[in-house]
């Protein structure tokens, strides 16, 4: 788990959702597997963003205002179907390798 800890911190995972950093960083950071170098860029680009997001604002940021009107709009659906669109990726299935078989792969 140490290891895995300092894979997600060097990929760049700055904000972990659940209790895995809790429970891993300090025992990684105090027996080097994780560098304090590395906490202070993960916690360096977390402040920036909150900082850039008016997270540290009085009296707070002003996406919190945000209703639907302003992200479910026509023009965001669009948006995000275009996206969607865009991200599709086609595959050839020579030689029928797919579907892949679940039983058969031990990582992709």
């Amino acid at each position: 788990q140490l290891q895995q800890a300092r894979v997600a911190m060097e990929g760049g995972c700055d904000v972990n959702c659940g209790s895995f950093y809790m429970q891993t960083l300090p025992d990684a950071i105090e027996k080097g597997v994780v560098s304090m170098d590395d906490l202070d860029q993960a916690t360096g680009r977390l402040f920036t963003q909150a900082f850039d997001l008016g997270m540290m604002d009085f009296p707070g940021p002003v996406y919190n205002t945000y209703g639907p009107d302003k992200v479910d709009s026509p023009y965001h659906r669009e948006l995000a179907q275009s996206a969607a669109e865009q991200g599709i990726v086609l595959l050839k299935n020579n030689k029928n390798l797919l579907p892949l078989d679940a039983s058969k792969i031990s990582s992709l």
